[in-house]
């Protein structure tokens, strides 16, 4: 589903697009797009998710004469950034939260990178856990192998009309736990836990893009009502 509304604080939904699950989130986000945008003013904000992003829908939206504000995936040239981050002296902009910022101008576009504090604690315990989970899904399977046993059923092929046949070994036989904990956290932590990054066609300011995009976020509960009503 693909739903578009008014930005708060009117929240009115004005279109919605169903298309079947398979469909890319960025060719649905045309059919959404353009199924309202003929009822937007000239200059008007278009908000949405970093999924929907690509240089075919942004053009899009600069061809209409409207503007757009999105979430954008980090990629190499961010990670230069990230890695001298204070040098390009970041804006508070929520003390509480530990949140930072800077803006990135680019000919066409703004990027508006951030840093969470609170995130990146979050991240850093989520790739934590995974390596936690990971050590021990070896060690159950480098235990099968010591007593050649059968691997345990959550890490085979259970399907009746599938042969398989296993050959594996783990690296825990040249790897202590301590070695292959860093050799995983090397692997899984990246140095991009806590930022993110929006990209706009317009000039605002650090706090104001973060506000302006956390508001979508009114999309997200109409989604969930229309979920909970499918349910009933």
């Amino acid at each position: 589903m693909g739903v578009t509304e008014l930005a708060d604080p009117i929240n009115i939904p004005i279109g919605l697009t169903i298309e079947p699950g398979n469909i890319n989130d960025q060719t649905h986000f045309k059919k959404t797009y353009q199924q309202s945008n003929s009822r937007l003013k000239e200059g008007s904000l278009v908000v949405f998710d970093k999924v929907a992003n690509s240089i075919t829908n942004t053009r899009m939206i600069r061809a209409d004469n409207l503007q757009y504000i999105t979430g954008k995936k980090l990629n190499t040239s961010d990670d230069k950034i990230i890695a001298n981050f204070d040098k390009y002296n970041p804006e508070i902009i929520e003390a509480e939260a530990g949140v930072k910022g800077v803006k990135i101008e680019k000919p066409s576009s703004i990027n508006y990178l951030y840093f969470s504090e609170k995130l990146q604690k979050e991240q850093l315990a989520s790739r934590h856990r995974k390596v936690v989970r990971q050590i021990k899904e070896a060690q159950a399977i480098q235990e099968s192998i010591d007593k050649n046993k059968k691997l345990p059923k959550r890490f085979r092929i259970d399907n009746m009309l599938i042969d398989v046949d296993y050959s594996i070994q783990t690296k825990l036989v040249e790897l202590s736990e301590d070695d292959a904990r860093e050799l995983l956290e090397d692997k899984i932590i990246t140095g991009r836990e806590g930022f993110f990054c929006l990209k706009s066609s317009k000039n605002l300011t650090l706090t104001e893009a973060l506000l302006t995009y956390r508001k979508k976020d009114s999309i997200e509960k109409i989604f969930h009502s229309l979920k909970v009503a499918t349910q009933l």
